[in-house]
């Protein structure tokens, strides 16, 4: 009898997707700064298209703000910083590509 692979569900897939993309955007931050990370970048990084990273993080600062909260020690914190960023870059219209 062969093993049976379990399918994942749509919001283990999400989750997945999300995941890769966020490490990727820490790892083009790391390496770029904020000026040089390009949405581009980040979806070249992590093996999707860039279609498939706007799905989810529709501006390159919501994506970095995102992967800011990921990673802060404190649960459900908020920058300040990371907040306003969010908010100037909706009125300014799209960040990087």
């Amino acid at each position: 009898m062969t093993g049976q692979r379990t399918r994942r569900t749509q919001v283990e897939r999400r989750e997945e997707t999300r995941r890769i993309l966020l490490d990727a955007a820490f790892d083009a931050l790391v390496e770029f700064g904020f000026r040089g990370t390009t949405t581009s970048e980040v979806a070249h990084r992590a093996g999707v298209s860039l279609g498939a990273l706007l799905h989810h993080f529709p501006t390159k600062a919501e994506l970095l703000t995102a992967d800011m909260r990921t990673r802060s020690p404190i649960p459900n914190s908020r920058s300040r910083f990371a907040a306003s960023s969010v908010r100037r870059s909706r009125t300014a219209g799209s960040i990087g590509s």
